[in-house]
């Protein structure tokens, strides 16, 4: 009797949520810079994607078919992405709404630069100032240390400077 009424308090709490929420992409511009001299590195490869661990449009969940767990947030698309710098150092792309976005850029002769850049309904949260790797990089022993990268993700249309 206890877990009957345990399970009807569950029913009615995520009767209430939302079966999915969607976020339309954003559109964005990735600026990347040499962090020694401040200009433009062009040809940098940028990859990407979203950090999700359970995509209810692509998994069953246990109460049935893809996206039939209420509360949980549909992935959005595009969800991996592969672009490289103009010759200014900006790629323009879509990022996800609504959730993290894992950034990985790498260009020759240079460090690679590690990020999760979050994202609102609507916009870029955080990530639009200049900001190198966020994780401790670890080095190989005996490995020359590369020049730094900066980068930083601006909403397109935004002013940037």
């Amino acid at each position: 009797m206890r877990h009957a009424g345990l399970i009807a308090l569950l029913l009615s709490l995520t009767s209430c949520a939302p079966l999915s929420t969607t976020y339309a992409p954003i559109d964005v511009v990735i600026e990347v810079r040499d962090a020694g001299t401040g200009r433009p590195v062009d040809d940098a490869v940028v990859i990407g994607g979203v950090n999700a661990m359970f995509n209810p449009d692509s998994q069953p969940g246990a109460l049935g078919q893809p996206g039939g767990i209420p509360g949980f947030v549909v992935v959005n698309e595009p969800s991996d992405w592969m672009v490289r710098t103009d010759s200014q150092g900006k790629a323009i792309i879509q990022l996800a709404g609504g959730n993290p976005n894992s950034l990985t850029i790498s260009k020759h002769g240079y460090d690679r630069v590690h990020a999760c850049i979050e994202t609102g309904v609507d916009r870029v949260t955080s990530g639009n100032q200049w900001q190198r790797d966020s994780r401790v990089s670890r080095r190989r022993p005996g490995r020359a240390e590369g020049h730094q990268l900066e980068f930083r993700v601006v909403d397109r249309g935004s002013g940037t400077d």
